[in-house]
C-alpha cells in the first residue's frame, strides 16, 4: 500500500518512485527536537522526531535530496546516519514505524505525484556563480512557481535573476533578484476562469472554474518591457502548457533560450491529437531545445497506474551537435560559435540536473572560449566522471534521503 504522511514540506525534498510521500505539517505547530545521531556518523543540529520518522515502505523507492555517500553506505533496515559532501540525512525504517504513526498516516495513489528530474551537486553551478564568470545574470522564468522555484537553484543563487508567475498564489520573494506575479500566462491576452480544488496544487484553466484571474501571454509581456528575454524556462501548470508555448513564441525565438523543464504526458485530446507532449515539443524543437532528460511515471508493476502517468522533460540546447551538424537545424540556424556566458550557462544548467557527462563535454570542447572567465581546471573537478556506485542489495530496500538539514529548516519553518 501505498502511504502518506501528513505534515508540511515541499513536495520537491521528499519523492518515493512507486510509494510517494507528501509531508504537509500542520500551519503553525512545532515538532519536538530530539537528540543528535550517533557521534560516528558525525555531528549533527538536533532533528525532529517526526521528520526521522517520516517513511514508508513499498517495493521501490528513490531519494531526490540523499548524500551521494549515503546512497551507497550498506545499511540496515532501521534508522541510520551518514555524513556526506551535502550532509545528506538517510532514513530507513520499517513497517513498525509506519504502524506507529497511524494517525499522520492515509492512503494515496501511486499517480500523485509526478516523476522528478535529478537534482545535481550544484558544485560546478555554485564556482561558476561565485566566481563572478558571468557577463549577465542568469534569467530564470518560472510558471507555476507556488511555494517558489526549485532548491536544485539555489547554488546558483548569486547568479540568478527570476521572474515568477502563479495564477492563485502569492509568493514572497526572498531577495530583490527575484519578481513574483499573481498571473496567469497563457495564449492570449485577458481574464480566464479557473478550477481550484482543495488541493490547490491542482488548480487549472477551466471553463467551469469559478475563479475569474488576469491571464498574459510572454509575448505581450516581453515586448511592453515587462519582461527580459531568458536563459532558462520552467512550466508546470496542470496540463496547460503547450498554450503557455503558443503565446511564447516570438519571446522564445529572441531570448535564444537555453533550457526547459516542462512538466507533460502522452495522452491525446481533441485539442493535442498528437499528444501533450508533441504539442510542447515541437515549439522547443524549433528553437534548437533538444530533449536531455526525462523523468517518467511508468504504469510498470508496482505502480498501480492503469496508464504512464505525468512526467517532467527537460529540454536543453547541444552547442556540440549544434556546431558539428549545422546542416540538422532546418528550423532554425546553428549557434556554431556559442558566447563564453552561454557555455557556461549550459554547464551549470547540465549540472543542477546531474547530467555531468554532458557538462564534462562541453566543457572540454570549449575550453578555449571559458578559460579566462573561470579555473577550468577546477570546474572539471566539480564535475563526476563517473555514476556513483549503488550496491544491488540496496535497490530492494525502502529508504528515503532528506537533504540539506539547512534547507528543510528552511521550508518547515523551523528556522
Amino acid at each position: 500500500m501505498n502511504i502518506s504522511v501528513q505534515s508540511r514540506c515541499d513536495r520537491q525534498h521528499l519523492l518515493a518512485l512507486s510509494a510517494p510521500v507528501t509531508i504537509l505539517r500542520q500551519a503553525g505547530s512545532r515538532w519536538p527536537a530530539t537528540g543528535s545521531p550517533p557521534s560516528r556518523f558525525g555531528s549533527y543540529e538536533p532533528i525532529p522526531r517526526a521528520l526521522r520518522q517520516a517513511i514508508v515502505t513499498g517495493p521501490r523507492m528513490s531519494a531526490v535530496g540523499m548524500s551521494p555517500q549515503c546512497q551507497h553506505r550498506p545499511r540496515s533496515v532501521r534508522s541510520r546516519w551518514c555524513k556526506g559532501p551535502r550532509q545528506g540525512l538517510a532514513l530507513v525504517l520499517d513497517a513498525a514505524i509506519a504502524d506507529a504513526l497511524s494517525e499522520y498516516i492515509s492512503p494515496t495513489n501511486a499517480g500523485d505525484l509526478p516523476m522528478e528530474l535529478k537534482v545535481g551537486s550544484g558544485r560546478a553551478a555554485r564556482l561558476i556563480a561565485e566566481a563572478g564568470a558571468l557577463e549577465r545574470p542568469f534569467v530564470l522564468v518560472d510558471i507555476g512557481v507556488r511555494d517558489g522555484i526549485h532548491d536544485r537553484w539555489a547554488a546558483f543563487a548569486p547568479a540568478l535573476q527570476v521572474y515568477g508567475f502563479d495564477a492563485i498564489a502569492e509568493v514572497d520573494p526572498p531577495n530583490e533578484r527575484h519578481r513574483y506575479f499573481r498571473l496567469a500566462i497563457g495564449d492570449f491576452d485577458g481574464e480566464c476562469l479557473f478550477d481550484v480544488p482543495e488541493n490547490r496544487y491542482e488548480a487549472r484553466i477551466s471553463s467551469a472554474g469559478s475563479v475569474r484571474v488576469p491571464m498574459a501571454k510572454l509575448d505581450t509581456l516581453w515586448s511592453k518591457g515587462s519582461l527580459p528575454t531568458a536563459d532558462f524556462i520552467k512550466i508546470d501548470c496542470e496540463g496547460y502548457e503547450p498554450e503557455i508555448l503558443r503565446g511564447a513564441a516570438r519571446y522564445l525565438a529572441a531570448s535564444n533560450v537555453l533550457g526547459a523543464d516542462v512538466e507533460t504526458n502522452f495522452n491525446i485530446s481533441p485539442t493535442l491529437p498528437r499528444s501533450h507532449f508533441v504539442g510542447i515539443a515541437e515549439p522547443l524543437v524549433a528553437e534548437r531545445l533538444l530533449l536531455a532528460d526525462l523523468a517518467f511515471g511508468t504504469a510498470a508493476f508496482p505502480s498501480g497506474l492503469p496508464w504512464p502517468g505525468t512526467c517532467n522533460v527537460l529540454f536543453t540546447r547541444h552547442f556540440i551537435n549544434e556546431r558539428d551538424h549545422q546542416e540538422n537545424y532546418v528550423m532554425r540556424n546553428a549557434e556554431g560559435s556559442p558566447t563564453a556566458d552561454e557555455i557556461l550557462k549550459m554547464i551549470a544548467i547540465f549540472d543542477l540536473y546531474s547530467l555531468s557527462s554532458p557538462a564534462r563535454a562541453l566543457l572540454t570542447r570549449f575550453r578555449d572560449i571559458i578559460e579566462h572567465r573561470v579555473d577550468t581546471a577546477a570546474l572539471l573537478n566539480c564535475l563526476p566522471d563517473r555514476p556513483p556506485r549503488v550496491y544491488a542489495f540496496e535497490r530492494l530496500i525502502p529508504h528515503l534521503g532528506l537533504g540539506l538539514w539547512s534547507g528543510a529548516k528552511r521550508v518547515l519553518g523551523l528556522s
